[in-house]
């Protein structure tokens, strides 16, 4: 069993550190007709999509498996946190768009999928299909 840091190490936890594979761009594995609106926001307590919900999804939490939960429910919005929190929306709240984080801030991996970056703490990684 491995617990994974934000960091990019996997640590076994009967073992020794391992490090993990690089991470991969999520662009090729996207639902169709999906971008990145925005690679590291800012999120609030009020968060930063409009008419937002969240599903958390500690074992199949991965940029796909979000979106494509979003788009079955009608969202064109949808955003990662935490490495695994998946918030679906209809725009961004207010109508604008939220701070930027710096890219650095969403490092952490996913836990669904390692392979990918799954946000931060309070920093979301914002998709659309608008």
């Amino acid at each position: 069993m491995y617990h994974f840091t934000e960091y990019g190490i996997g640590v076994d936890c009967d073992g020794p550190e391992t490090t993990l594979p690089p991470v991969e761009d999520p662009v090729y594995d996207l639902p169709e007709g999906w971008r990145i609106a925005m690679p590291c926001a800012v999120d609030v307590p009020e968060r930063v999509l409009s008419d937002v919900i969240v599903s958390y999804l500690p074992s199949t939490a991965d940029p796909y498996h979000c979106l494509s939960s979003c788009q079955s429910q009608g969202y064109h919005f949808a955003g990662l946190e935490y490495a695994d929190e998946c918030y679906c929306g209809t725009g961004y709240s207010g109508g604008v768009a939220p701070a930027a984080a710096n890219v650095s801030d969403c490092s952490m991996r996913c836990a669904g999928d390692y392979i990918y970056i799954c946000g931060g703490s309070w920093r979301m990684q914002i998709y659309t299909n608008a």
